[in-house]
């Protein structure tokens, strides 16, 4: 059994499968499946099965935070790339919209390594840019915090 968490855009999802690895309890296994909505047309791509840190995932969820709250001052900010240690995804947080407090979207960008593992210098993304609700990004910053704690407590499926 795995975890699964999903950022739902307007044309895609990206989903993070997730499973803890035996031989550390710093890296968790990670699956990243970008999937296109399917009125755009049928399109499913997984990457390769690798690792990711822990901390990464927290440092993603910081970096979804302190861009929503950068959004607050300039509507036109635009995040650097968030790449994780072991390449296995690319997300960049660009400029959005806000109506409310937690209410609006922004353009995101994800991108899945299909080719190398972890280590290799060079590798074949795929993926797209889509509008993302603060609603959605939000519920995935909680599914992620929800996952994190489940490892973390040693609730979790084992690889």
């Amino acid at each position: 059994m795995r975890q699964k968490c999903i950022l739902k855009t307007s044309g895609f999802e990206l989903v993070f499968y997730l499973q803890s690895l035996d031989s550390s309890k710093d890296c968790l296994g990670i699956i990243t499946e970008f999937i296109l909505n399917p009125s755009h047309g049928e399109i499913s791509i997984r990457s390769i099965a690798t690792y990711i840190y822990m901390k990464d995932l927290e440092k993603l969820i910081q970096y979804l935070e302190w861009h929503i709250a950068a959004m607050k001052n300039d509507l036109g900010y635009q995040s650097q790339v968030f790449i994780s240690y072991g390449n296995c995804f690319q997300i960049q947080a660009l400029q959005g919209q806000l109506r409310a407090e937690n209410e609006g979207e922004f353009t995101i960008r994800c991108m899945v390594n299909i080719d190398k593992p972890a280590g290799d210098i060079f590798s074949t993304y795929v993926g797209g840019e889509g509008v993302i609700s603060i609603k959605n990004t939000q519920l995935f910053i909680s599914s992620l915090r929800m996952t994190l704690n489940s490892f973390l407590q040693g609730d979790y499926p084992s690889l």
